[in-house]
């Protein structure tokens, strides 16, 4: 986990594995001249192997991955449960609150351009994206409530929320403000747009 092998590793460990095994079968001239496997040993091995794929892995701090063990997911799952148990909570009271980042700026779609062209343009809104958060929540029952937008403006515009749905949310966050706040506040303001349901604690 968090080790996988890049492409290249997985042909120099199969080349490693051949050699091992030379006495038994043969050993192909162009992995030995070049000390690894070659691409279209890769290209078969992924065609016959259906279940497994070439991703871009996730990026992970050592110290996440490092947390990541059996003690610390088992006592955080018992403390889980004990507030289950605790504030009665049922399905329709738990939420999940997550954020996105959108950008203002459309990026462009790959074009054909005549060859040998050492630059092709594309026309967008403007060159430097401006970052707007999104904060969206689903309960463990699969409803869902408006969003809120999170804009990095010091004066909200009238322009900003122009075309978008009534019930959104859109609140302005300078330089020196805290996005915790901005959850704290979308908490309460979504707790009050349910007010069908009872009061209950929002973490």
């Amino acid at each position: 986990m968090y080790c996988g092998l890049c492409s290249k590793e997985t042909r120099k460990l199969a080349h490693e594995f051949a050699v091992g095994l030379q006495k038994l079968i043969g050993l192909p001239e162009s992995w030995s001249k070049n000390d690894m496997a070659g691409p279209d040993w890769s290209t078969a091995s992924m065609k016959r192997r259906s279940d497994i794929a070439i991703r871009t892995p996730e990026a992970t701090s050592l110290g996440r991955a490092a947390s990541f063990n059996k003690y610390n997911v088992s006592t955080f799952f018992d403390k889980l449960k004990s507030v289950y148990e605790r504030e009665n909570l049922v399905s329709g009271k738990i939420w999940n609150l997550d954020e996105t980042g959108c950008t203002t700026v459309q990026k462009p779609n790959k074009v054909i351009a005549s060859t040998g062209m050492r630059q092709v343009g594309f026309l967008v809104s403007r060159e430097r994206e401006t970052l707007v958060t999104l904060l969206c929540a689903v309960s463990a029952t699969g409803n869902t409530v408006p969003p809120m937008f999170v804009f990095p403006r010091v004066n909200l515009k009238e322009w900003f929320t122009r075309g978008v749905n009534w019930s959104c949310l859109y609140i302005r966050l300078d330089d020196n403000s805290k996005l915790h706040g901005v959850h704290d506040t979308f908490c309460k303001e979504r707790w009050l747009f349910q007010s069908e349901q009872s009061p209950s604690p929002v973490g």
